[in-house]
């Protein structure tokens, strides 16, 4: 699920006014509440995933990779072809 939001924003200072600050603390809060940023909500809404459009397909995706792909088998091969030259080859998979 995906939410928006659009919001203002405020942030307050202990020496700006504590009103605010003495109503976020708790007697369970051993510090006093130093900073506090105000949030005010414009506007919400969200879009659950399963009406979300996917911008490309399995098989983009799969052309998009290919290059990448076939670039990882070409080093590959240079390391294996170089690794056989020396005395301690590494393993790939």
């Amino acid at each position: 699920m995906q939410q928006r939001l659009n919001s203002r924003t405020a942030y307050a200072r202990r020496e700006g006014g504590p009103t605010i600050h003495r109503r976020l603390e708790t007697e369970n809060l051993s510090s006093k509440v130093e900073r506090a940023i105000i949030i005010q909500v414009e506007a919400f809404d969200w879009n659950c995933s399963q009406y979300i459009v996917p911008r490309f397909s399995e098989q983009e995706v799969r052309d998009l990779l290919q290059p990448f792909k076939q670039r990882i088998d070409e080093l590959e091969t240079r390391i294996r072809n170089q690794e056989s030259r020396t005395e301690n080859p590494r393993v790939i998979k």
